[in-house]
């Protein structure tokens, strides 16, 4: 199973909600849900650290975000 399958159970409306719960403020940073899924999907996908995630971003191409700026990003999420 891959990103995409996964994108597919999530309910409609998930990459709105990303913005109304100010998980994704500016695109500055993270520019779109998918991005933010997949940082999280690498976060939790087996003991990683929040610096881990922050190089993935960088190394990826996803975005330049310190560890803390995905962590409050994180946090948005749980609803």
């Amino acid at each position: 199973m891959d990103t995409n399958d996964l994108v597919k159970l999530l309910p409609s409306g998930y990459e709105q909600a990303c913005f109304e719960k100010k998980a994704i403020t500016r695109k500055r940073t993270i520019k779109n849900p998918l991005d933010l899924l997949r940082l999280i999907l690498f976060y939790l996908s087996g003991n990683k650290s929040l610096i881990d995630v922050s190089q993935f971003a960088l190394i990826s191409g996803i975005s330049k975000i310190s560890d803390v700026g995905f962590m409050k990003r994180f946090i948005k999420c749980k609803d």
